[in-house]
């Protein structure tokens, strides 16, 4: 019985649990209630809640109540008790435990944040208490717990050409027989037909496209709607406008998802694999991975995929393929000499290696590996379709086993000993000679002269005349040495005029300068060079001087010049760079300014344009700069004069405008200042005249205010 205060009595018909689900889908769990069914409201009293451990908060009318550092609920004061509501109300007579908050948050946190399938299988196995588990996600778990989603394959119906798939693999480490270091693949994502390019450089992957467009474009008669690729560098600028133009959709993978272009990469891995088998199982040289690469992709094509199940050639060509003609690559192949090389009475047949397939008509593409025809050269390809293969025999591994010596019959050791004797031991290595093919020929010039007297007897003499002179000259600037008396009981060393004839050099700078790495000094002034100047040059980290005055090279100069140290290597040794005399435009690269210790700085003779910045301020060991005969406009920059080492400056024929920087009078070592230029205003500063080591001050042909006082001083 329960007495109320109107003086009434209510019978108390059952004790037991009540579960309260709250709206934050928490549940409080009450125990040792009193069921009585005259009363229509579940009353709670504040001071249980406390003595079990929950803290209630009263203030402004509301009360919050909370479990140690877990906030519960907020419930509000309406006519002298404080409401809640909650969602349902599950009543159990049964249990007799104590007050407790059950949810599957508080329960996932206590159990390390396991997943929702074991916190399910501990209710089921009645080890945790019956409550409904929540499944929306912990913003712990996605945090630390986060893993990337499997790539699952999709299947669509798809036409030719409605999207192609493509990629570049990187083989540089080993030049092929031509001298490609990459190659490009084309895949139709419906046929599966791949079609594979060569490539010197990753530059030419838009020629490539272009190239493989017109080809099936033409052959199917339609249009390529999509193509996919990595975010690599070769498809940059100008390939989407490219695409824009031929309307064709331009897709490229997410970042750091190979994945997504997975169907290039597994055709790539699957070419390099077959590739490298030919090359092991014929010994054929590395350097011939073109050959076998293209060999493997002709064989791929009219093979099954695995994927489909289906042959790309047939699905592609609309006709199943011809395979009778294939022939083991890398076997001996008797190849027929043509009929204008033929002769009457000599061999007519050459020994080859079999090395692929010609692409443009119907013959094959053999290595030659034996011949005793004059015109004919080793190690050059040839592409008939008149020869016999000998599919059982690999020339080149049978030499190899030559050169490791093979294995010996066995013999009786007295006639072994005996032919010891009488025959000298000699080399079973078969030898090989070098051919450097029909474009290497050999020019026979006139002999050296071997003494002065031969010289002086020279046609020539006018030419080695200034050569011995120059000579002279250099030995004399250098101070190489100086004259004193010859001291008592000693003998002078004597001296002899070498003469060599130095032959004038045309054609491109050779990248292969970068393997020089421990170079000082590039000298290839006064020569024929051409082309752009090649960053590679300038990626030499002990290079002190460079000089290639006097050459046609044009181009920009490279904006990465003076970059320190990564791209273009560590340049901080430069002390001379000379590149007057050529064709160079564009603008000085502020890159210059990281050259730090340079000396001497020589763009004479160019056709360089732009302005002077405050990079070269940087250069505070600079005492020579040589700009003259340039397109170089704008003003000269103030901080010109706190370069105290300066010694010449050369500005001639520019140009350059504005006023002269007043701080050029700080330059106390100054001994060159040459301005002649047309547009320079302003006064002329006068403390300018207190340069009193400077032996030449050319500013004439100016617009200076007072210029009737200045001119050209000697």
């Amino acid at each position: 019985m329960i007495y109320l205060d109107n003086s009434a009595m209510d019978k108390v018909e059952e004790i037991g649990k009540i579960c309260l689900k709250m709206t934050s889908e928490k549940v409080l769990t009450l125990n040792n209630v009193m069921y009585v069914p005259e009363l229509h409201r579940i009353l709670i009293f504040v001071s249980l809640l406390e003595k079990n451990g929950f803290k209630c908060v009263t203030v402004s009318e509301k009360i919050v109540i909370s479990k140690g550092e877990m906030y519960i609920r907020k419930d509000y004061l309406t006519e002298g008790l404080y409401k809640m509501n909650v969602m349902t109300v599950e009543i159990n007579r049964t249990s007799n435990s104590s007050y407790f908050l059950e949810s599957y948050d508080l329960w996932h946190e206590r159990l390390g944040h396991v997943n929702y399938k074991t916190l399910q299988k501990l209710i089921n196995l009645e080890v945790l208490p019956n409550f409904e588990c929540n499944k929306s996600k912990c913003q712990t778990c996605v945090e630390s717990k986060y893993a990337k989603h499997p790539y699952k394959s999709v299947e669509r119906s798809s036409n030719p050409l409605d999207l192609i798939r493509t990629d570049i693999c990187d083989m540089k480490s080993t030049p092929s027989h031509g001298e490609k270091k990459y190659f490009i693949t084309f895949i139709d994502d419906c046929t599966r037909y791949c079609c594979v390019y060569l490539l010197n450089s990753k530059d030419e992957a838009i020629d490539a496209f272009r190239k493989y467009k017109t080809e099936v474009e033409n052959q199917l008669d339609k249009k390529i709607k999509m193509i996919r690729s990595d975010r690599g560098g070769e498809y940059e600028c100008p390939f989407p406008e490219i695409c824009v133009e031929n309307r064709i959709i331009y897709q490229t993978t997410a970042p750091y998802s190979p994945q997504s272009n997975g169907i290039t990469k597994r055709k790539n891995q699957t070419l390099k694999k077959m590739m490298n088998v030919l090359l092991i199982s014929s010994d054929l040289p590395q350097n011939l991975w073109g050959e076998a690469l293209l060999t493997a992709n002709r064989i791929l094509k009219r093979v099954p995929h695995s994927k489909t199940q289906s042959i790309p050639y047939e699905k592609w060509k609309g006709r199943k393929p011809n395979l009778k003609y294939f022939k083991v690559w890398g076997c001996l192949a008797k190849v027929q000499i043509s009929i204008l090389k033929r002769v009457k009475i000599g061999p007519k047949m050459v020994d080859c290696v079999f090395i692929g397939y010609a692409k443009s008509c119907k013959a094959c593409r053999f290595l030659v590996h034996k011949s005793e025809h004059l015109d004919i050269n080793e190690n050059t390809v040839i592409e008939t379709d008149n020869a016999e293969f000998l599919e059982n025999i690999y020339p080149y591994k049978l030499r190899h086993e030559q050169s490791n010596g093979g294995s010996k019959q066995p013999r009786d050791e007295s006639i072994e000993n005996q032919h010891n004797k009488e025959n000298p031991r000699r080399s079973t290595c078969q030898r090989t000679y070098t051919s450097f093919g029909l474009d290497f020929v050999t020019f026979l010039l006139e002999s050296e002269p071997q003494t002065f007297k031969e010289v002086m007897a020279s046609s020539n003499l006018s030419f080695w005349k200034q050569a011995v002179n120059g000579e002279i000259d250099s030995i004399l600037s250098n101070h190489t040495w100086e004259l004193v008396d010859l001291p008592p009981r000693n003998k002078p060393l004597g001296s002899k005029w070498i003469f060599k004839r130095k032959m004038k050099m045309d054609g491109e700078i050779p990248k292969e300068i970068r393997n020089l790495v421990e170079l000082e000094e590039l000298d290839l002034a006064d020569n024929s060079f051409s082309g752009q100047l090649d960053m590679e040059i300038f990626n030499i980290s002990g290079m002190r001087i460079i000089d290639l005055t006097d050459n046609n090279i044009s181009g920009s100069l490279p904006p990465n010049i003076g970059r320190i140290p990564n791209e273009v290597g560590n340049l901080s040794n430069l002390l001379f760079l000379y590149l007057s005399g050529n064709n160079l435009v564009g603008s000085i690269p502020t890159s210059i300014g990281n050259l730090r210790n340079l000396q001497r700085f020589d763009l004479t003779n160019n056709k360089l344009s732009g302005f002077i910045g405050d990079y070269i301020c940087k250069l505070q060991h600079l005492g020579d700069i040589y700009f003259g005969h340039n397109h170089l406009s704008g003003s000269l920059p103030y901080c010109l004069g706190n370069i105290n080492s300066l010694r010449e400056i050369h500005l001639g024929s520019n140009k350059l405008s504005s006023n002269i920087p007043p701080s050029l009078v700080n330059l106390q070592d100054l001994v060159v200042l040459d301005l002649l230029l047309k547009d320079m205003v302003g006064s002329l500063p006068p403390e300018i005249g207190n340069l009193k080591d400077a032996t030449l001050k050319d500013v004439a042909v100016n617009q200076f205010s007072n210029c009737k006082l200045w001119g050209t001083f000697i």
